[in-house]
């Protein structure tokens, strides 16, 4: 196992089955670095982070989301597009929801176009905060999930615009392309609606607590927990492309 001490960058090899199993953190997906809290976000820049390791895999799992509320600076062309309201900066106004589409259609291009696996983007996630959001006491009480076999429950609408966009850049990149062999390697890992039923999935109050952070974290998710059944999705998504897990 390899790990660089940061939390950041994690790699498990298993020899025996010939399988290795790496995780590389980059919460926007594409370039960025941060100074006096403000992010600076290269929004037609694929992270360096992954973007080079990646070619060494089979398979590459791709998310991004909430992040995208930091205070932010978005660039193209490595010129200044403007500034999220969240970064108090006297700059063009720029949202974070057209930030992160960019951003995705960045991405899911460069990986039809370069990475020659199979990529899969998992798709939004749902926060349960209640009375309250990740910064001001916001808490998730919930023991149970919620029951919804008419599946009318909607989803809150930051969790909804954000799903509606990594679909709409999904299906952008599907019908752009004339290669006949890119559909069977570009994949919907689809947990939203599933994450939306699972208010009692995430840490709460019950977990190591950082400095300066809140005390419930309904964002998250436990382990074990509804996650588990991402890797059975997981797994029912590659089998086509891997017999031998069959």
């Amino acid at each position: 196992m390899y790990n660089d001490g940061k939390e950041k960058e994690y790699t498990w090899g298993f020899p025996y089955y010939n399988f290795t199993l790496a995780n590389s953190w980059s919460p926007f997906l594409v370039n960025h670095s941060v100074e006096n809290d403000i992010y600076k976000i290269h929004l037609d820049q694929p992270d360096m982070a992954w973007s080079l390791p990646f070619a060494n895999y089979d398979v590459a799992i791709i998310s991004t989301g909430y992040w995208y509320f930091r205070p932010s600076i978005y660039y193209m062309n490595n010129t200044i597009l403007g500034s999220n309201p969240r970064s108090g900066l006297n700059l063009t106004e720029f949202d974070m929801l057209p930030a992160m589409k960019i951003a995705l259609g960045t991405v899911l291009r460069h990986m039809v176009d370069k990475f020659n696996g199979i990529t899969i983007m998992r798709t939004i996630t749902v926060p349960h905060f209640e009375n309250g959001s990740w910064g001001n006491g916001g808490s998730c009480n919930r023991t149970e999930p919620y029951a919804d076999t008419d599946m009318k429950m909607p989803l809150p609408w930051m969790s909804n615009a954000m799903y509606n966009i990594q679909m709409e850049e999904y299906m952008k990149v599907m019908v752009s392309k004339d290669n006949g062999l890119m559909p069977r390697r570009l994949k919907v890992l689809d947990v939203t609606y599933s994450a939306l039923l699972r208010p009692d999935g995430h840490p709460g109050p019950y977990r190591i607590q950082k400095p300066n952070e809140p005390v419930n974290d309904c964002l998250h998710w436990c382990l074990p927990g509804p996650i588990d059944m991402w890797s059975q999705l997981l797994t029912e998504t590659i089998k086509p492309y891997f017999h031998h897990l069959a």
